[in-house]
């Protein structure tokens, strides 16, 4: 028995001998083998678990929980040679332990690699995840964190092999620990990579120590994240040949410095910082190195005892500010003596608190950049800004205020304001623009190259930019460009743009300006340059369609004191084509084409009423009866047939007088054609006449009416109302088979126009009130058919020629109002077409749907002309209005009720349909019979 027992705890402990030690191939407790050197781990455990293999593969389950707290040893342990992999996929997964969370190790001597990649949460008290590569390794080792990983010392530790292979970091979880959040140890040939999007605290030590030997590192940290260290944020010591990167683009803190580096190599540094870096007795960034480059993005800043502070004593320093630089402890940024110079650019938008000073070098430059617009006191330079040399304008657009000694040269961007200079060289693609908006710029010597730009702004009243020179000013080429404020400018005015005491030597290779008339030129004596402005070009190479070159043509004849030419004299050429086309006066001639066109209306009430005499006892058609019926001569008549309509059959026509009266309204567009724009039409009115048997067969009648118009050219801003009074004579007969009819028309017309003449710099509103007239004579000859029992039909054709005139006028309101002789114009019209009906019974009633279909042409020019002039000056000009449609399909479709024998109402739709205009309308009618 004391045998069995001594021999099981033999068993045992050689076994717990094997777990701690391992043996190569084997796996204990629950990571078990899947076969060759792969294996799973899951499950909880509560003792330490190990694995030793030759290229071991390790996975894990959802389920695996490894929490050694309650005892001793890591809770995972990983050794082995060749290439070690351990990938843990699953959030749920926890590794936890008094000692370390996951123990990683490679033995490989020669050729061997580690990749770590972790999903759930690991903690460790002594450390979370410790890796490395022993010193015979020749690999990679990386490590890539999705969970979070805790300790009580040290969050991650990660060493690499002192042979070649690169250290690679990704970070995409919270580290939190009380010793470093990480540290990184490098000391073979290979680069360090670091990427944290999560966010990494050490609280008693630095948020990541980090030292490499050889290779190039670089440490990226994400917007959003925080890196923080109970002494630095990042320490990072770098004593190889590679360059070190380090992009800050989240916040950095730390109760020490926010970043120091220590580059001993010969690489260059180069820092981004697009986060808030902080240092609480330490600066925000620390540098030394042999040529350190550190940028501060707009948004970003650097904050400590000292903002940014280079120690490297004879380094090389480029420091540049589109953020925020500030230093605690009165200097912001601190550079060192350099035996090849120190460069500072400040940014648009940058903001420095506290001294910025360069060191005792000689090469030192101050410079000025960006992409958009900001200021800077001269006065500053010394006090604030300390042993630079060399001053440059290289971007942006900047005002300066003060007084300094110093020379700027300007190389790129604009240099503007109200300052005073010891000296300026405006070189190739540099801009010099005095004022805030105009002003006065003061300088000793002021030198201008080839490439370079002098912007001069000028107003109305004499006004301009000046450079005044208390020494000389050499000009060997460059070109002036002349800003104009808003305003009226005439020909003739002189500016005084540069002056010097010392004398003027040389002249500027061009003058431009943003006139498309106005031309700018300069002249010179011994002390100073001037701007002078002439007529560069007449207004019609502006124009672009006949009725701009109309305009335009006006313009160019008037006075050039003349207040409209000055006025259209100052604008570009897009605002002297607007101009152009405002000053037109277009709605006149669309006025009179509108009124031609609208004449058929009138006609067609009236052929309406001479169809409907035609077949007596049958509805009439609005717009004309739209319903035929065979004549009375035997033939059968429309609707009579086996069908009894009782009392409202069709009935020989009438000798005594027939009283009707007829309402009609439309809306019609009229399309531009690339010269005048279109024209919109509302009109509304009525007719009423009384007819009766003259002869037998023939008829003869009156008619009476009025008429609205509303006319609207809206991209013009322009108007008319037209009142009209119509007077008609019509009569209609029979010749043989065939109907004949005709009349004559008369409409007195009552015309307001207004104009609303906007362009850039101008706007005034012209009106004007004048009479129009229209007459007009019209016939046609109709042939009726019956091409079925139950429906008629009848072709026609007929004329009219239409006369519209209207009388002189001169408007009232402004500089731009026109007078004109009128307008007057001849169109000749032939009209084709059928009319079809058929008759029904409803009740006690006659309903007679109608169609009538035509063709409607204009024989002579359908464009509308009228000659204007400007009323205070200048010759006569033919303006086109809109043009009225060559063809059209006329279309009237509507339904007749004859309510008792005697007395018939009609309702219609009436439409006409052209390539570039349409109408729709209307109409209805009530006729009485005796």
């Amino acid at each position: 028995m004391t045998i069995s027992v001594k021999r099981q705890i033999l068993l045992s402990t050689t076994m717990l001998a094997g777990a701690m030690t391992g043996y190569s191939g084997r796996a204990y407790a629950a990571c078990t083998n899947s076969g060759g050197s792969t294996y799973l781990c899951s499950g909880s455990e509560t003792t330490t678990q190990s694995i030793n293999a030759a290229n071991p593969t390790v996975t894990t389950a959802s389920d695996m929980n490894f929490d050694t707290t309650g005892g001793i040893g890591n809770a995972l342990t990983i050794t082995g040679t060749g290439d070690i992999s351990y990938t843990d996929g699953y959030a749920s997964t926890s590794l936890r332990s008094l000692e370390r969370g996951l123990s990683v190790s490679n033995n490989t001597v020669g050729a061997g690699s580690t990749a770590i990649s972790t999903a759930g949460a690991i903690y460790g008290r002594n450390a979370g995840i410790v890796a490395w590569n022993n010193n015979g390794v020749a690999g990679d080792l990386s490590l890539t964190t999705n969970g979070a990983v805790s300790s009580g010392g040290d969050g991650i530790t990660m060493t690499g092999g002192t042979l070649t292979g690169d250290l690679t970091v990704t970070n995409n979880a919270a580290v939190s620990s009380d010793g470093y959040g990480m540290y990184l140890a490098h000391t073979g040939n290979g680069a360090l990579t670091v990427n944290v999007n999560g966010d990494v605290k050490g609280t008693v030590r630095d948020g990541m120590d980090i030292n490499l030997y050889n290779g190039t590192t670089t440490i990226t940290s994400s917007a959003g994240t925080t890196i923080t260290g109970g002494n630095d944020g990042i320490d990072l010591d770098h004593n190889g040949t590679g360059e070190v990167v380090v992009s800050a683009y989240g916040n950095v803190k730390g109760a020490q410095a926010a970043i120091d580096i220590s580059n001993m190599g010969p690489a260059e540094t180069r820092i981004t910082i697009g986060g808030d870096i902080s240092g609480s007795s330490g600066a925000g960034l620390e540098i030394a190195g042999a040529r350190n480059y550190a940028t501060v993005l707009a948004g970003g800043s650097a904050t400590g005892s000292f903002g940014i502070r280079s120690s490297s004593f004879g380094s090389a320093n480029d420091i540049t500010v589109a953020g925020r630089v500030e230093g605690t402890a009165n200097f912001a940024i601190v550079l060192p003596n350099s035996t090849s110079g120190n460069r500072v650019e400040l940014q648009t938008g940058f903001e420095v608190v506290g001294i910025v000073d360069s060191g005792a070098g000689t090469n030192d430059s101050l410079e000025f950049g960006g992409s958009g617009s900001d200021s800077f006191s001269l006065s500053d330079i010394g006090p604030k800004y300390q042993n630079f040399e060399d001053f440059n304008v290289i971007g942006g657009k900047w005002s300066f205020s003060g007084t300094t000694s110093k020379t700027f040269s300007v190389t790129g961007g604009t240099l503007g304001g109200t300052g005073t200079f010891g000296g300026l060289n405006v070189g190739n693609g540099g801009t010099i623009a005095p004022g805030n908006s105009i002003g006065t710029l003061n300088v000793g010597n002021i030198t201008f190259a080839q490439g370079s730009t002098y912007q001069v702004e000028v107003d109305n009243s004499g006004n301009s930019d000046l450079i005044n020179a208390s020494g000389t000013a050499t000009i060997n080429g460059g070109t002036v460009s002349v800003l104009a404020q808003s305003g009226t400018y005439a020909t003739g005015t002189q500016y005084t743009i540069l002056t010097a005491a010392g004398g003027v030597t040389g002249q500027f290779s061009t003058v431009t300006a943003n006139f498309a008339f106005l031309d700018p030129t300069l002249s010179y004596d011994a002390n100073n340059v001037y701007l002078l402005f002439g007529q560069a070009a007449s207004f019609v190479s502006a124009a672009r369609t006949p009725n701009q070159r109309a305009v335009a043509g006006a313009l160019d004849a008037l006075p050039t004191d003349n207040e409209i030419f000055v006025q259209v004299l100052n604008q570009t050429e897009d605002g002297a084509r607007q101009a152009f086309d405002a000053l037109s006066g277009e709605i006149h001639a669309s006025v009179g084409g509108a009124l031609l066109d609208e004449g058929r209306h009138i006609r067609d009430a009236v052929m309406g009423r001479m169809v409907q005499a035609s077949y007596d006892g049958t509805g009439l058609g609005s717009g004309g009866p739209q319903n035929t019926q065979a004549s009375p001569s035997g033939m059968m008549m429309l609707g009579y047939g086996s069908k009894d309509l009782g009392s409202y059959e069709p009935l020989p026509t009438k000798k005594g007088p027939v009283f009707w009266t007829q309402g009609f309204g439309s809306w019609a567009n009229f399309d531009g054609n690339g010269n005048a724009a279109s024209l919109d039409r509302d009109m509304g009115g009525f007719i009423s006449g009384v007819d009766a048997e003259v002869m037998p067969g023939w008829r003869a009648g009156i008619a009476a009416g009025y008429s609205y118009t509303g006319l609207d050219k809206e991209s013009r801003l322009s108007s008319a109302d037209v009142d009209a009074y119509h007077l008609v004579l019509y009569g209609s007969g029979k010749v043989n088979r065939f109907d004949v009819r005709g009349g004559g028309a008369y409409s007195w017309q009552d015309i307001e126009t207004s104009r609303n003449i906007v362009f850039p710099g101008f706007s005034e509103f012209e009106q004007a009130s004048y009479d129009g007239d229209r007459g007009q004579l019209f016939g046609e000859i109709a042939y009726p058919v019956v091409l079925h029992p139950s429906i008629a039909m009848e072709g026609f054709s007929g004329l009219a020629y239409v006369h519209q005139e209207t009388d002189g006028f001169t408007e009232s309101g402004g500089l731009a109002a026109f007078n004109s002789s009128g307008y007057n114009e001849d169109v000749t019209y032939s009209t084709t077409g059928f009319r079809a009906a058929t008759t029904m019974a409803f009740g006690n009633a006659v309903i007679t749907p109608n169609l009538s279909v035509a063709w409607l042409h204009a024989f002579d020019s359908v464009d509308t002309d009228l000659a204007l002039a400007f009323a205070a000056a200048g010759p006569s000009f033919d303006i086109q209005g809109t043009p009225i449609a060559r063809d059209s399909a006329l279309v009237q479709a509507g339904l007749d009720f004859a309510v008792s024998p005697n007395a018939t109402l009609s309702v219609a739709y009436d439409g006409q349909f052209a390539s570039d205009a349409d109408e729709h309308g209307i109409k209805g009618r009530a006729s009485w019979k005796f």
